[in-house]
This record gives C-alpha cells, structure tokens and sequence, in this order.
C-alpha cells in the first residue's frame, strides 16, 4: 500500500506538469519555464525525466505484463513493416532507375535495361555504399564484380567448356531413331505399315581429327582462363590507379581548404591594415595577387578531385551523385621513412644490383605473366589447328549399323501384320584427294517384306559396293591449310612481341619504383624544410619582421611541398601495383597502409 500511495504521489505531482500550458499559470510558469532559456539538450533531458518518472510510476500500480507484450508485438511488427519496406523501396528504385536509363537511351531495347539494372544490382551497390570507409581490397572486388570485361571472360570459359563437351561426344557413335506409320492404298487394295529403325554411325579412323579437335579445345579454355587472369589484372591495376588519384587528389583538397581559410584572415588583415595606411599598396597588391592564387588552386583542386571521383564510379559501376569514401594508405604525420626504405629488402629486392633484380623478376613474369600464357596457349592452339586441318586430308573411315523391324501388309488380309526384322551394316570411306573427293561404301541390307513393292516373298538382302568420285570440289582444304600456317607464323610473332614487351614493362616497373622511393623521401625532406620556413615565417610575422604576403607565400609554398609528396606517394604505390602486374603477382609488392 505505501508504494502505491508514493506512486500516487509521484503520478498526482507530474502529470499536472504535463498538463498544464506553459502561460496557464504564471507561478508554475516561473518554476517550470525560468527566464533563463534552457537550451535544446536540457529539454531533452528534462523530458526524458518526466517520461522515466511516469512510466515507473504507472509500472508500480500496474501489472507489466499486458504493456510489456504489446510493446514487444509492435516492435515485432515495426521490424517486419522495415523489412518489406526495404523491399518495397529497392523496387520501386529500380523502376526509376529503367525508366531514367530509358529516357537516356530511347532506341535501347527493354529487355537490355531490364537485364542490366536488376533489384539485387542495386541491393549490392547499397551494401557497399553503406560501408563507412572502403579500402583497396573492397574496391577492387566490388570492381571485378561489376565489370563487363571480366562477365565476358567468364562467359567465354564457358563457351570454351561446352565446346569441349561437343569434342568429346564427337568420339561416340552417332544415333538416330526413325519411324514411320503408314496407310494407303496401291490400285484398289488398301494397306497399312509400321516401321522403326536406329541407326548408328561408329568413327573408326578420322585421320585425328577427334583427338586434335579435343586438344585444340582444351587450350582454347586454357586461353579463356589465363584471358580471364589478364582481364582481372588489367582491371586492378586501372583501379588501383584510380584510388590512389582520388586519394591524392582527396588530400590535397583538404590541404587548399585550410590554406585558403588562413588566406582569407590574412587577406581581412591586409585590408584593414592597408585602409589604416600601415601598409604599401604594392603589399595589398601582393597579398591580394596571392589571394587569387589560393582561391584558383583550390578550384583546381576541387576539379581533380571531381575527376579523379567520376574516374573511381566508372570502375565501380555507381551513379555520379552517389558519394564514397575511402580509407587512407597514409598519414604524412606518421610516415616512416625507414619503413619505406625496408620495403624492397622484405621481397628480397636489392636497388643497388639491379641485374640479379632483373633476372629474378623476369623469371616470374614468365612463370606467372598472364600476357605470355595467354599467347603461348594461343600458338599451341594453331598448332592443334593446323593437325586438325591435316588430318581432314586423310582418308575417314566410318562403320554403318541399322536395325529395326517392318510390318505391312493389305487391310483385306490382317488388321495387324506380323513384324519382320531389317538390318544394315557397312562401312563407309572417304578420301580427299588432291582436291577430289574419293568415296566407296560397302553395304550389306536385308529389308523386310513389303507390299509397296511386291505382294509374295519374304524380302530381300543385298550386298552392294559404291564407289564414287567428285572432281575437284574440294579445293579450299589447300586454302585451309595455307590460312592456319599464316596463322601458326603470325601467333610465333605476336608471342615474341609479347615477350620483348614484357620484359620492357618488367623493367621500366623496376626503376619506377626505386625512383618512386627516392622521391618520396627527396619530397618529404623538403616538405620538412618548408614545413620549417612557414613556421618561422609565422613568428616573423607575429613579430613585424615581415610582411603578409611573405608569410602566405611561405604557406603556400609549404602546401605545395605537401602536394608533391601527395604525387609521389601516389606514385610510390602505383608503381608497385605497376609491378605486380608486370611479373603476373598481385601481391608481390603488398600495397599497404604506410605507419
């Protein structure tokens, strides 16, 4: 009783409060509403209080049980509502989506549209724009993902793979099931057929062209794969390229952004100091040229940065209005040079013997380089090609096996004649032969009674050779032959080619990245020493031993120190990105956050 009577209390003196508007009386007015004005944060908590204060008092007087499953039953179904939301709003985005795409595209077919933007596109795109900051890895994967480049080396390996199932059924006999249900009349009487027959034909020699055209199809998915691999690779070297840009340019922005914010308090000096006579003209000039300067670097900035952004979309498949973030490779606050120094040493590289630098990357290159397995699988895939069209030129031989049975007989004598057996086996030669097709066939049939073509008997068997010989019909295979030579000649060349280049692009990636190291360090030196410069220039400045525009000067040249080391860690990280793709590795040179 006496907690229910101090929750009575409690009930009897808060909700009034509740109650009563803030001029209904101007006692409680002054204690409710003091003339201090409390801020938004305090209301909230004085809220929160009256709300907490309520609710434990009607939880003491009441039983909690019946509240507590009503609150729990609405969240359930507040949760369920979210969910078929979610659903509800990623379709109706994706029909905004087609019907824009259409409204670009108007001569582009529906179905292509509906194809391209699809309900879980979209869902995966939210995903990854959900993600707070996106690192390399992500999006690199989410690149490959989305790329109609590597979803038509995908669908190629697929093809390849059919064309081997065609191969190998191509070493079993062909089957062929026919049959024929008749009913006529010859002269007056009338008659009825029924008859069925399978037939095979048994490869026995095809001068190996069944076996080079499995071969030959083989390497072919071979080629699809190490195509697939140089796609991939192709794909995350662009990418790569295009985060390290947009971080780049994402930096040197923010660098603009605080430069330009202590321009503006300089500039406001210099004019006040300019309208009080202190300063020359010559200085307001300056300082205002200096100004402009800022102001134009960071539009230039903020256009790179733009660039560099649409640049990552493209890649990524993502609308232009769509914003993304990514995860920093470095801090120039916590760079460590020596880090940087030890990077080559940790793969076994040594920058000052470059020779056995060489060799030892070259010898992965062609062990791992997509480029090369990609030509090389080329060349033998001619070379099947060129065995397939030689052994066109030799004879084939084929074995011919049919069996099956024949009823047929007149209506006047039976309704259901009596099935009778039928046979055929042979064999079956061809030759091409200087142009000329050669082909003889011998035949052993036996075919059943038959009213169409007599009326007594019990059939008939035969044995019969056929030779035939057409005349220069078959010129091409000369033809044939010469085009896959060329072709075998001009793979032998492309794979050289390939190979030169390759070992250019091994090397050229190798001094890029030792010089890009020397540049980062040369860059960072500077930095400090402008960093030093624009310090002392500062305190000068405090001290009246300069003037404003040196000062800005100082500081401008201080950012730009910083946006050279920007550029050169982004070029540090591109050559390595370079050079794993070089040696076919992608991650010999690990791509790392700087600490």
């Amino acid at each position: 009783m006496k907690r229910k009577a101090r929750a009575v209390i409690v009930a009897y003196l808060i909700i009034p409060a509740l109650l009563i508007p803030p001029g209904g009386s101007p006692a409680f007015s002054e204690i409710v509403h003091p003339t201090s004005q409390p801020t938004a944060k305090d209301e909230r908590e004085i809220e929160q209080d009256r709300e907490k204060a309520i609710f434990q008092a009607v939880q003491s007087v009441a039983p909690p049980s019946v509240s507590v499953k009503a609150q729990e039953a609405k969240i359930e179904g507040q949760v369920t509502g979210t969910e078929i939301n979610q659903k509800d709003r990623i379709t109706e985005e994706v029909e905004l989506l087609r019907m824009a795409r259409k409204e670009q595209f108007k001569h582009l077919p529906m179905s292509q549209i509906n194809r391209a933007i699809t309900p879980q596109i979209v869902e995966a795109k939210e995903q990854f724009l959900a993600a707070e900051e996106k690192n390399l890895a992500g999006v690199i994967s989410r690149a490959v993902d989305v790329s109609v480049q590597a979803d038509i080396a995908r669908e190629r390996m697929n093809l390849a793979r059919f064309r081997i199932a065609k191969a190998v059924r191509d070493f079993f006999p062909e089957a062929a099931f026919e049959a024929d249900l008749k009913h006529g009349s010859l002269s007056t009487p009338a008659f009825t057929s029924d008859h069925w027959r399978m037939k095979y034909r048994i490869p026995i020699f095809r001068g190996g062209v069944l076996w080079n055209t499995l071969q030959l199809e083989m390497t072919n998915l071979e080629v699809a794969k190490r195509d697939y691999e140089k796609v991939v690779s192709n794909l995350i070297a662009a990418v790569s390229q295009a985060y390290f840009e947009y971080e780049r340019a994402r930096n040197m922005l923010h660098d603009q952004e605080q430069l330009i914010e202590k321009a503006k308090q300089q500039k406001k000096i210099s004019d006040e100091k300019y309208s009080a006579k202190i300063i020359s003209e010559i200085e307001k000039l300056n300082t205002d040229s200096l100004f402009s300067q800022a102001q134009y670097d960071l539009e230039t900035a903020r256009q790179e940065l733009e660039i560099a952004k649409l640049e990552l979309q493209k890649y990524l498949n993502l609308e232009t209005n769509d914003e993304i973030e990514v995860s920093s490779l470095y801090s120039l606050d916590q760079l460590n040079l020596e880090t940087l120094r030890n990077a080559p040493a940790a793969v076994g590289l040594t920058p000052g013997k470059s020779a056995g630098d060489w060799e030892h990357l070259i010898e992965l290159a062609y062990e791992n380089r997509p480029d090369l397995q990609v030509e090389s699988a080329k060349l033998k895939a001619t070379q099947f090609a060129y065995r397939v069209s030689l052994g066109q030129r030799l004879p084939q031989f084929d074995l011919l096996v049919e069996f099956g049975e024949l009823a047929e007989a007149f209506i006047s004598d039976t309704l259901d004649p009596k099935h009778r057996p039928e046979f055929r086996f042979g064999m079956e030669a061809t030759w091409p032969f200087l142009g000329n097709t050669l082909k003889y066939t011998l035949d052993h049939d036996q075919h059943a009674k038959s009213v169409t073509q007599f009326q007594s008997g019990e059939g008939t068997r035969t044995f019969a050779h056929t030779f035939s010989a057409k005349i220069l019909d078959d010129m091409g295979q000369f033809s044939a032959m010469l085009e896959v030579k060329i072709s075998n000649l001009e793979q032998v060349v492309e794979l050289e080619k390939t190979e030169r280049d390759v070992v250019r692009e091994v090397k050229e990636a190798y001094f890029n990245f030792n010089k890009s190291l020397i540049q980062v360090e040369s860059a960072y030196k500077r930095m400090g020493y402008r960093s030093r410069l624009a310090q002392l220039a500062k305190h000068r400045l405090e001290t009246n031993e300069i003037q404003t525009s040196e000062y800005l000067q100082a500081e401008m040249d201080f950012t730009q120190e910083r946006g050279l080391v920007y550029k050169a860690l982004s070029e540090l990280f591109l050559s390595k990105a370079k050079l794993n793709r070089a040696i076919g590795i992608r991650d010999y040179l690990p791509v790392e956050v700087l600490r």
